[in-house]
This record gives structure tokens, sequence and C-alpha cells, in this order.
């Protein structure tokens, strides 16, 4: 599996790819290409490291116009009230854990890890955040998240987790991810 820097580079690469694919050596296109990202879960961190972290995708940073993110936990997840733990790496779930985002995301503090740090307008940065925790019921592994996440999430991510500092946002009632 790789890291969220190494995806987010990935992400870069291709973005940089379709950019030569589509345009060529047309100049004038090659400086009006821009992509919209959508991403679900931890793909809208994958995006938010590819923005922020100055170390990772430096020449896609500026081909990207707007992200549109689905159940993101931007400031992490929390089960039972408490940050997931850093050495928790099953289904690398301490890619969830403050200081480590604050450390993919490029952030100076890790107790809000929600901000873009300056690396992108959160204007062009919207939100989409589910509010029906009880639709996430695919396993016994996921009801268990569901019970610790609470009544004010997704199932998965809280509702106060699932959102960038400043940007446009809107709340719908489903689920992180299931049947409906």
């Amino acid at each position: 599996t790789p890291s969220i820097p190494e995806a987010a580079e990935a992400l870069g690469d291709l973005i940089v790819r379709l950019r030569d694919q589509v345009c060529g050596d047309d100049a004038g296109a090659r400086a009006a290409f821009r992509v919209h990202l959508v991403a679900h879960s931890m793909g809208g961190l994958i995006c938010r490291c590819l923005l922020q972290n100055p170390d990772v995708g430096v020449e896609a940073k500026g081909l990207v116009d707007r992200v549109f993110t689905y159940a993101t936990p931007h400031n992490g997840i929390e089960m039972a009230g408490l940050n997931v733990p850093r050495f928790l790496g099953l289904w690398d779930m301490n890619n969830f854990n403050r200081k480590v985002m604050a450390g993919y995301l490029a952030l100076d503090s890790h107790d809000r890890v929600d901000d873009l740090g300056g690396g992108f307008d959160p204007n062009r940065f919207f939100c989409l955040i589910g509010t029906n925790h009880r639709d996430y019921d695919m396993s016994m592994a996921l009801k268990g998240s569901r019970l610790l996440a609470g009544e004010m999430s997704d199932g998965l991510v809280q509702i106060g987790n699932a959102a960038v500092h400043g940007a446009p946002r809107a709340f719908v009632h489903r689920a992180h991810s299931g049947p409906y």
C-alpha cells in the first residue's frame, strides 16, 4: 500500500500525463488546462497532500482548479471521542491520526488539521458531509466503528471532522459508504 505522499505524487504524475496527452505541444491548451478532483474518504486526504505538501506534485499543483470531497476525515477520525493512535496500522488507520496527518499535509500544528495551510484556496474546495451513521453497517467491524464514531457521524467520520476550514460544504443524509 502506498503512503499518502506516494499516492499524492502518483496523482500529480497522472494529472501531468493527462495534460500532456490532451494538449500535446499546443502551448495555449497547456496553459489553459485544469482539472477538477473528486475524492471519497482517504482520497480527499491524498488530494490535500498533493496541494499542501511542498515536496509533492510540484508541477501538478497549478493544474488543479477545484476539489470536491465526500466523507473525507479532514480533521482525522475519532473513535469513542479519541483520535486514532499513531501506532494503529491496521487498515492504515494511522493515516487519520492528527499528528501523522500534520506531517504529510505539511502543517505546523496537529491540534486541528482541517486547514489547507495556504496551499489552496478554500473557496475552490467543497466538502460533502454525510450524516446517516445508521446505514454504515456492511460488516461487524464497520458496525463497531459506527458505534464508536457515534450518532453525529456518517458511521466513520464525525460531522465536525468532515470539512476543510473555510470551505463551502453541504450535508446529506448518507453514510460513509454502503448500500445507499
